[in-house]
């Protein structure tokens, strides 16, 4: 079992009327998504930074995946149309950075070196890896396009300049694609400040322009603020086995 729990900030405009359409659609979910066991929506999110509080309880990640891909649109939601067949799922490993510093005295959990970025892009070509973004497995979820026989995903979280600055000519390099899940207000505020800072300071709009122009990179979103540490998530070595 698998519990997803999501935290939305509404604009001020219509704020009631669009909690109440969403709280209405996507509880009407429920019974029309295998692996779906119960989706609830709450306006009571136990803290003043968000309005209205999404929980679903799935059987396993592939089920998560299929809420992930929802649709909204024109006051409408439209679910996945299916559940993949056991012959048409793919192994798709996901490999998370965070930092990636020039430092080596830096590296840990949460950051490690431009050379051992590069070690594991040079294992990932090695081993005939294709590297794929968020848009591609969705494309796969809901119209079947098919992924490389052997995909994997790079992911960046936060938003770091260091990711810009040491990771992104990385991937250039060797042609990798890399989704970066950007914290929005950091991003708001380095882009009004003239200050990148390897050690602290976050993307910023230009350099998301410039990044996305590559067709290398997808920009997808973290949180809007700072979200309090839990604990560390470890690394593994990479592999798209």
């Amino acid at each position: 079992m698998v519990r997803h729990i999501v935290m939305y900030r509404l604009k001020d405009e219509n704020k009631e009327e669009n909690a109440r359409q969403m709280k209405e659609k996507l509880e009407g979910l429920n019974g029309k998504i295998e692996g779906l066991h119960g989706l609830r929506i709450d306006r009571d999110c136990n803290s003043r930074q968000y309005d209205v509080c999404l929980t679903a309880d799935f059987d396993d990640l592939a089920a998560v995946l299929l809420i992930s891909a929802v649709w909204w649109g024109s006051g409408r939601i439209i679910p996945a149309m299916r559940r993949l067949s056991v012959s048409q799922e793919v192994r798709l490993p996901v490999l998370m950075y965070h930092g990636v510093h020039s430092n080596p005295k830096k590296a840990g959990d949460y950051v490690i070196t431009p050379q051992a970025l590069e070690e594991d892009l040079l294992y990932l070509q090695r081993q005939g890896c294709t590297t794929v973004v968020m848009s591609d497995l969705i494309a796969y979820v809901q119209q079947g396009t098919p992924l490389p026989e052997k995909p994997v995903m790079i992911t960046f979280d936060d938003g770091y300049y260091n990711n810009y600055l040491n990771a992104y000519p990385l991937l250039q390099k060797y042609q990798m694609k890399a989704v970066i899940s950007i914290i929005v207000g950091e991003t708001d505020k380095y882009s009004e400040l003239d200050e990148n800072k390897e050690n602290y300071s976050h993307i910023t709009g230009n350099m998301i322009n410039e990044m996305m122009e590559s067709a290398l990179i997808e920009i997808q979103t973290h949180t809007y603020n700072r979200q309090k540490p839990g604990n560390p998530r470890r690394s593994a070595s990479p592999s798209c086995e």
